[in-house]
């Protein structure tokens, strides 16, 4: 008896071929979903560092004036001398009533750092004993004085009070404004410097 040759062969092969470009596809499919997705991730990352703020910049919150007597000295946007109060050439703190004969020098709201005029180095900033941000030079908070009017007074100068010696901070920087004149009177008159005793200056 004559055997018939079976004929299913070319069906198998059209299945496996149909088979295998499914695949193909599928796989072609998935890696340009996650092509793009990277894409997209990379391109808001670039986003997000674009809109960084810039820091602000510091306004000048020390001038140098000359003084006849002192020299070139420190003082503050107004004019007004900046001073210093020290023992042994260490820091006292000014505090409670001391803060109200000498109101220290603050940095300008919204700066980082103190600046000064060309010349002015050492600013800092310093905490002050309740907490508060002193601008300082070499270290030393720098204080006015209340009995200070204009850019032409320095009565602040060598006074005895709060448990130090108040100084004048002397720079060798170049004057960077004119005193103001406390009146046109082209007459001078010498006023004294007020006393220390007895008033807690």
């Amino acid at each position: 008896m004559r055997k018939t040759p079976l004929r299913a062969a070319p069906a198998v092969v059209v299945v496996l071929a149909i088979t295998m470009g499914g695949l193909l596809v599928a796989c072609g499919s998935s890696k340009s979903s996650s092509s793009k997705s990277k894409s997209t991730t990379t391109t808001f990352s670039s986003a997000a560092s674009s809109t960084a703020p810039a820091a602000a910049a510091g306004d000048v919150v020390v001038t140098v004036k000359k003084d006849s007597k002192l020299g070139n000295i420190l003082a503050d946007s107004d004019g007004l001398t900046l001073y210093t109060l020290t023992m042994n050439g260490k820091n006292v703190p000014c505090t409670g009533p001391c803060l109200s004969a000498w109101p220290p020098l603050t940095p300008k709201a919204g700066t980082t750092a103190p600046k000064g005029a060309p010349g002015v180095t050492g600013l800092t900033t310093v905490k002050g004993p309740d907490g508060t941000d002193l601008v300082a030079e070499n270290g030393l908070p720098l204080y006015r004085f209340v009995k200070d009017k204009d850019g032409e007074d320095v009565y602040g100068e060598g006074l005895a009070t709060f448990g130090g010696v108040w100084h004048v901070s002397k720079t060798m920087a170049s004057p960077t404004a004119a005193p103001k004149a406390s009146s046109d009177d082209d007459s001078t008159t010498t006023e004294a410097p007020p006393s220390s005793s007895g008033n807690g200056y």
